[in-house]
């Protein structure tokens, strides 16, 4: 199964089992190599001046925002509000 992050979502695992997910970044093939290339390392850059400790793999940027997180929060709780109700 493959997500399209370019949209909001806020997947869920609905068994009592972990889920391990893992996260495949792919870029468009339309773009010259060495355009994706530059724009990695610059990624990896800014991410280690971000945290040196992310060892450039996060940074502040893909924390998720507070609005976000309560609007897509609210709305699969009630989601599950009304899946209990039944």
């Amino acid at each position: 199964m493959i997500l399209d992050h370019s949209y909001p979502h806020c997947p869920h695992n609905y068994t009592n089992y972990d889920r391990v997910v893992l996260v495949v970044d792919f870029f468009k093939p339309d773009r010259p190599r060495e355009e994706v290339a530059k724009f990695e390392r610059e990624q990896v850059r800014q991410r280690m001046q971000d945290n040196p400790y992310s060892l450039g793999v996060f940074g502040k940027s893909d924390r998720a925002k507070t609005e976000d997180f309560i609007k897509y929060g609210l709305a699969h709780q009630l989601e599950w509000d009304k899946a209990l109700e039944k």
